[in-house]
């Protein structure tokens, strides 16, 4: 229980935080475009938006698992995906900077309806419905990824794809087998 009320203070702390931080941040200066530049091939600036809008996805997911997971690991997780998240959102920022490309903004219709629906739930309804979604974003991820190293217009973006595909591909392991475990302890009585 002490654990438990510790992880989310810590969490909410780290949310306000990376709130304020945020806030704080320098406006994107006047030339950079609304969506990602014409420099990059279509197939790159559509891996790009992907890449930016699943972030934010898991982010805003991972936030919610603070406040909705019964099980500690789970929250532990979501706060781990919230650094990797924002490691992957830093370092894919500077590459569209150096291309004069900005994210897109928000999620997808897809994205907003799937993280509304997990987020409604609590307790051990949540930590099921999150590490499922988290398993499939990764699998979905990891697809990606792979294309995008192999056939990326961009060397850099080519380059980035296929090293953060090995991290990828190690928290996917992860999620799987924390999903397993949030599925044998639901189906156990407590």
């Amino acid at each position: 229980m002490r654990a438990t009320i510790w992880l989310r203070a810590f969490a909410m702390t780290f949310f306000s935080a990376a709130a304020a931080f945020a806030q704080t941040a320098a406006p994107a200066s006047p030339n950079m475009k609304s969506s990602v530049s014409a420099v990059y091939a279509a197939p790159d600036r559509d891996f790009l938006d992907r890449v930016f809008q699943t972030c934010t996805a898991q982010t805003e997911l991972a936030e919610q698992a603070a406040q909705n997971a019964r099980s500690n690991k789970v929250i532990e997780f979501g706060l781990r995906q919230i650094q990797d998240s924002s490691k992957v959102n830093y370092e894919l920022e500077a590459i569209a900077e150096k291309e004069n490309v900005s994210p897109p903004q928000g999620l997808s219709a897809q994205q907003r309806s799937a993280k509304d629906q997990i987020a409604n739930l609590h307790g051990a309804e949540f930590d099921k419905a999150y590490m499922a979604d988290v398993v499939s974003q990764y699998e979905d991820e990891i697809a990606e990824f792979k294309d995008a190293g192999l056939r990326a217009h961009n060397p850099e973006l080519q380059t980035w794809a296929r090293k953060t595909l090995l991290i990828l591909e190690s928290q996917l392991q992860e999620a799987i087998k924390l999903a397993a475990y949030v599925n044998s302890a639901q189906s156990t009585p407590s």
